[in-house]
């Protein structure tokens, strides 16, 4: 791991007389639950994207939308924590901290979905892209990926990050078309795979 994303559960306990209303603690600690029950720890945590309940019996599958939400849970994983001070899944979010550093291209600093016959749905309900066996990252993961970062970097308060953030501000900022005083990011026709970047080269065409 490139960067240090382990903390213990650190900070201040203490019992308290509150209103008799949901108890916000208690629904973040079964939230720290729920996202650690759908993480798969035989392929580096990522997430199981699809779960299905309502199934007999239920079951969890991968997609490749997994590797865009990935960043999501990164992040609520530490507001959930901080809300509750639980050590519940905290095997689970630093596997996937973990994960998440590691898919940050130190070449363009963006946030990429890896391919590897590990994870044959790669890019499967990508539309354009259901066949491709390159690492690509797209916009929407950049983003999520960079409030990630920076919502460690707030929880942790030191400057670790900052390298990270970064890189891919400048990474995003050299992806953009700049014209006058704003940015237009790149797009295409292609519905589910939008604003994807194929790190081979293959980038949809502007609009």
């Amino acid at each position: 791991m490139r960067e240090d994303s382990q903390s213990d559960v650190e900070g201040t306990r203490y019992p308290a007389v509150v209103p008799d209303t949901l108890d916000l603690v208690d629904r973040a600690e079964l939230a720290l639950n729920g996202m650690g029950g759908s993480l798969d720890p035989d392929c580096g945590y990522e997430q199981y994207f699809w779960v299905r309940y309502r199934w007999r019996p239920p079951y969890m599958l991968h997609a490749a939308f997994g590797t865009t939400i990935d960043p999501e849970f990164g992040e609520s994983f530490a507001m959930m924590r901080t809300m509750c001070g639980s050590d519940v899944s905290l095997e689970g979010e630093r596997g996937l901290a973990e994960t998440l550093v590691s898919r940050l291209s130190p070449e363009d600093g963006l946030y990429y979905a890896l391919a590897s016959e590990k994870r044959p749905w790669h890019s499967i309900g990508h539309e354009g892209y259901d066949n491709i066996q390159e690492d690509f990252s797209n916009l929407a993961a950049d983003c999520l990926m960079m409030r990630t970062l920076l919502t460690w970097r707030e929880r942790d308060g030191d400057s670790r990050w900052d390298d990270s953030i970064a890189r891919m501000a400048k990474g995003l900022n050299e992806i953009a078309i700049h014209k006058d005083d704003y940015l237009i990011t790149q797009t295409a026709d292609l519905a589910s795979a939008s604003h994807s970047l194929a790190r081979a080269g293959v980038l949809p065409p502007s609009r």
